[in-house]
């Protein structure tokens, strides 16, 4: 009975042991991105999207 416990805290340990590790290695990485103002933003205007709702919508249809 000892060894199966003496195994379960071994593993514990280096679970542990792996997520320090890991979160080492996550913290170099930059945090989130810079967002983009939305001024330089390229946001397509709604008159583009309506057309290309329409032209998807058409493609859909002529696939069914």
């Amino acid at each position: 009975m000892a060894v199966g416990m003496g195994t379960v805290f071994a593993f514990l340990l280096l679970l542990v042991a792996c997520m320090h590790v890991a979160a080492a290695a996550f913290a170099s990485f930059p945090d989130d991105p810079v967002p983009v103002a939305a001024s330089e933003a390229s946001t397509a205007p709604d008159e583009e999207l309506m057309l290309i709702a329409v032209a998807l919508a058409i493609a859909e249809r002529e696939r069914a």
